[in-house]
């Protein structure tokens, strides 16, 4: 009989052990899923991060692209303006010059009452 005592125990330690096992592995399961949901919760904050980052990175050279277009227009027009100041100029240049001509011949007219051969 004693025997069978023992085998009873042990019987009652092994159902204790495994139904121990049964409830330490539930308890594993919300474990599992915290850790999972942890990761997701971190994934999704490096996610974020990542499109912070991406986003400044983009904004930034978006803005310093349009720095330099600017740049570029101003000095466009800055040339346009000198090449305009040069042109106007060189009209006023040979304006004047004809208006020198017209004044000589004018005076070639009073003084000879003839006209210039040129």
């Amino acid at each position: 009989m004693p025997s069978s005592k023992k085998n009873k125990s042990n019987k009652k330690k092994t159902a204790a052990t495994t139904t121990t096992a049964q409830s330490s592995s539930t308890a594993n399961k919300p474990k599992n899923s915290n850790s999972n949901s942890n990761n997701n919760n971190k994934s999704k904050e490096e996610d974020e991060r990542f499109l912070r980052l991406y986003s400044k990175a983009l904004a930034d050279a978006l803005r310093e692209n349009e720095a330099k277009l600017r740049a570029e227009q101003q000095q466009q027009k800055r040339l346009q303006l000198q090449g305009r100041k040069k042109d106007e100029k060189e009209e006023e240049k040979e304006e004047f010059q004809m208006k020198k001509e017209e004044q000589i011949k004018q005076a070639y007219i009073a003084l000879c009452h003839d006209e210039p051969v040129v």
